[in-house]
């Protein structure tokens, strides 16, 4: 899978009445894209389409268009009061900063068929329902955390009696499974040297590597 850099808790728009909230329409067809999409297809949609280079995802709709795609992303404009939205950017396109995380969009690291994809870290005090920020932050106060599982996408009452947050170490995504019944799983990686930065702006290619350098397959 191909990862993808993202900051939780964050919208990037513009409109009439803000104007430029760090991140441009891409067009009115995709701003958002009906029906509702998984975050994986959100991806897919943003890879096919000329010019895309980001996309916003809400936290816990799965019923209403969530998907919304975006190009000429500024992070230090976009609107910190959407708490349950997502900004997901190609790292061949943007850099890795101190608040971004490297993230895989529809993959599973501990169900039973995935080969040694991540050892979950027991005993961490992480509420059902945990919201994406709640989760990292979580993670962060673990010295062997080297990343999040994350379930996205449920209703708010299916959502408060869930696990929704996996702390993780020993991660290897190629172990990971990935297919139909996964698309609503994530796996967040704190380091993010896993992809090189763009070395000429927005139009730099990146080479594709997974966890510690390994390059995919």
């Amino acid at each position: 899978p191909d990862p993808w850099l993202s900051v939780a808790h964050l919208n990037c728009y513009t409109d009439k009445t803000a104007g430029f909230m760090g991140g441009e329409v891409l067009s009115a067809a995709t701003n958002p894209i009906v029906p509702f999409l998984t975050t994986p297809q959100c991806a897919h949609q943003c890879v096919m389409e000329a010019g895309c280079g980001a996309f916003v995802m809400q936290e816990t709709d799965e019923i209403r268009p969530s998907c919304w795609l975006r190009h000429s992303i500024e992070l230090d404009k976009c609107d910190k009061s959407f708490t349950d939205f997502i900004v997901y950017m190609d790292p061949k396109k943007y850099p890795a900063t101190q608040e971004t995380w490297l993230v895989y969009p529809g993959i599973e690291c501990l169900a039973a068929g995935s080969l040694n994809g991540a050892t979950e870290i027991l005993g961490a005090s992480v509420p059902k329902g945990a919201s994406l920020k709640v989760c990292q932050d979580q993670c962060k106060t673990k010295v062997d955390c080297e990343g999040i599982m994350w379930l996205q996408g449920l209703d708010s009452a299916t959502r408060a009696l869930t696990k929704t947050c996996w702390l993780l170490k020993q991660i290897n995504v190629q172990g990971c499974l990935r297919t139909v019944d996964t698309t609503k799983y994530q796996v967040f990686v704190r380091d993010t040297s896993a992809v090189a930065a763009p070395m000429d702006g927005p139009t730099s290619q990146t080479a594709q590597h997974g966890i510690n350098g390994a390059p995919w397959a």
